[in-house]
């Protein structure tokens, strides 16, 4: 983040030369989409004392410009200008956070923004997915990847596991497309697609 210091509260203290502007120059980190929120939400293990959190690294530049707020209609406050995008420097990260210091334990770098949420299961195993159309299992102590399928199209959703019948399953949602996909960057050769998938996992 370089758009702002935090101040004793821990509330930001925007730097004035990272406003949006007549003809901007500067690069805002993170951009639109990027960081994380509730719409790409990680996971939390007990078991090992990590949060698993999913990360859009996407800069942008905003100039100003006229905006009439419309209910119902997405609201910028400006032009944001996809800088990474263009220059291809965006990226994604899932990170696995030890919670009680802060420290970050492992972490998996993909070529393009996460925008898929992320499980924790039981039986250390983390899945989310990427914009490029793969499903992710990872060693939740480790970070070693330990699985991945191509689903076909870009992955924005979160990943679930359940029981039916003594027997358990892994479900996710793939399909690309939307507003945040076509802002942080994407894999643009995948079709948007529109699939459920669901897999029987070994007990």
């Amino acid at each position: 983040m370089n758009w702002a210091t935090l101040d004793e509260n821990g509330r930001p203290v925007v730097d004035p030369v990272m406003k949006p502007a007549d003809e901007p120059t500067q690069r805002v980190c993170p951009g639109l989409a990027g960081g994380n929120n509730a719409a790409y939400a990680g996971a939390y293990s007990p078991e090992t004392g990590l949060a698993y959190v999913p990360t859009i690294e996407s800069c942008m530049m905003f100039r100003k410009g006229v905006v009439v707020f419309v209910e119902g209609i997405p609201f910028f406050g400006g032009e944001p200008i996809p800088s990474d995008t263009v220059e291809g420097k965006s990226y994604g990260h899932l990170s696995a956070i030890d919670v009680s210091t802060g420290e970050t334990k492992w972490s998996y770098r993909d070529p393009v923004p996460m925008l898929a949420g992320v499980l924790s299961t039981a039986g250390g195993l983390v899945v989310t997915g990427n914009a490029s159309g793969h499903l992710l299992g990872f060693d939740a102590e480790t970070g070693e990847e330990v699985w991945r399928y191509q689903t076909g199209s870009g992955i924005r959703s979160h990943p679930i596991a359940y029981q039916y019948e003594g027997k358990t399953y892994l479900a996710v949602g793939s399909g690309g497309g939307g507003i945040v996909q076509t802002t942080v960057g994407t894999a643009p050769s995948l079709p948007e697609g529109s699939m459920l998938l669901v897999f029987e996992l070994d007990s």
